[in-house]
């Protein structure tokens, strides 16, 4: 069983490109271990959206640091739309690493893929 939880949202739930409204994710990190955890976050996302105004990121990275048992960590990314999107359904990665003592030694990873979907 994972000893790191991620769960995603949008709201609202998906893009329209009519609107060119930018939508929010929120990505929530919960360490469900007994012990606290030193945790970094990776968020790779579709090249039909990305972070910024023009939608050309499509990678953010943070070192969290160490996250107590039971405690929650929540990132919110506003995300728009990048000038070649096209209607479908897209998909992104959002990645925790477990470290050891320092940021330099991997342990674990725990990864959710992310579903993005834009309509016309």
């Amino acid at each position: 069983m994972s000893t790191i939880n991620i769960k995603s949202s949008f709201f609202p739930f998906r893009f329209v490109m009519k609107d060119k409204k930018p939508v929010e994710l929120t990505v929530e990190v919960t360490n469900t271990s007994p012990e606290k955890k030193l945790l970094s976050f990776e968020m790779t996302l579709p090249a039909v959206v990305g972070l910024g105004a023009s939608g050309m990121q499509a990678n953010y990275a943070k070192k969290i640091g160490d996250v107590k048992s039971g405690e929650t960590k929540t990132f919110v990314f506003p995300l728009n739309l990048s000038v070649n999107a096209e209607p479908g359904n897209f998909y992104g990665k959002a990645t925790v690493i477990e470290h050891m003592d320092s940021f330099d030694y991997i342990l674990k990873t725990h990864s959710k893929e992310i579903e993005v979907k834009v309509i016309k």
